[in-house]
């Protein structure tokens, strides 16, 4: 098993898809970052719009953990989109090259194949979201510096001493962490159901902007299926940065996260036990 999420490991690293996320990060954050950091006064006067009026502001409120925190904004889209290049086309790359066949008659089980694909499409999902984190917090912390947190939330504003800055972001990277587990999962899946690399990608974003429209489009007859849906829980990362935590809320949005990683693992399962390759 180790032997085959090894080789599945080096085979994606090699591929331009998986290289496009990285690099994509890479660049991207660092200009937002610059960005944030010299357009900080005009962004900061806009952040604490009709704060002054009652709170006394003594300080930078735009610093580099505050820039991390914008930043992840990009979990709701662009990172989904980065992780579907690469979760959609382990399954469905295959069947483009022809390859299924020499997999799929060796002595590795199919069970064996598709985990260590699993692992692999799970491991990429997971470092996406480290690399955001180490750049977004390590490049921020430098450009800005450091300094209390305040964060603006639809239930009013926390304000977040510096030594609670590490500790909840990285709360608030692990729960993103599970949130990009399951649109891996979903993608994966996806990747079961074509033969075509792009496929995955355009299903598995046509379902992610649908479900993210019904999660938030203020509408009363999606008030019952709402909770269900695991693009209502995309924002869990959010509950990190606030004070006190909501333990119970976030316990719920994990479970909520994981049970669907779950089902789309198992259908994804059921669909690749029963393909057949040899037509």
């Amino acid at each position: 098993m180790l032997t085959l999420v090894r080789a599945e490991l080096a085979k994606t690293l090699r591929l331009w898809r998986t290289a496009i996320g990285y690099a994509a990060i890479l660049v991207v954050v660092p200009l937002i970052l610059w960005g944030l950091a010299a357009s900080g006064d005009v962004l900061e006067r806009h952040f604490t719009q009709g704060l002054e009026e009652q709170f006394i502001l003594v300080g930078q409120v735009m610093n580099g953990y505050t820039a991390a925190i914008i930043v992840m904004n990009f979990l709701w889209v662009h990172i989904p989109f980065l992780i579907t290049l690469v979760a959609g086309d382990i399954l469905s790359g295959e069947a483009v090259r022809g390859t299924w066949r020499v997999w799929l008659t060796r002595r590795p089980s199919r069970l064996q194949v598709l985990a260590s694909k699993f692992l692999v499409a799970q491991a990429y999902a997971l470092s996406l979201v480290a690399l955001l984190a180490v750049v977004s917090v390590g490049l921020g912390l430098l450009l800005m510096g450091g300094g209390d947190v305040l964060v603006v939330g639809s239930e009013g504003v926390v304000l977040l001493g510096e030594d609670l800055a590490i500790p909840r972001l990285l709360l608030a990277y692990a729960c993103a962490g599970v949130t990009m587990a399951s649109v891996a999962a979903l993608a994966f899946w996806v990747g079961t159901l074509v033969e075509h690399p792009i496929g995955p990608i355009v299903g598995s974003m046509a379902i992610l902007i649908v479900l993210l429209a019904v999660s938030n489009l203020p509408l009363a007859i999606f008030d019952g299926l709402r909770p269900w849906l695991f693009t209502s829980h995309f924002d869990v990362w959010s509950l990190a940065l606030e004070d006190p935590l909501p333990l119970a809320e976030m316990a719920r949005s994990l479970a909520t996260l994981l049970a669907w990683t779950g089902l789309f693992t198992g259908a994804a399962a059921f669909s690749f036990l029963r393909k057949d390759v040899l037509s």
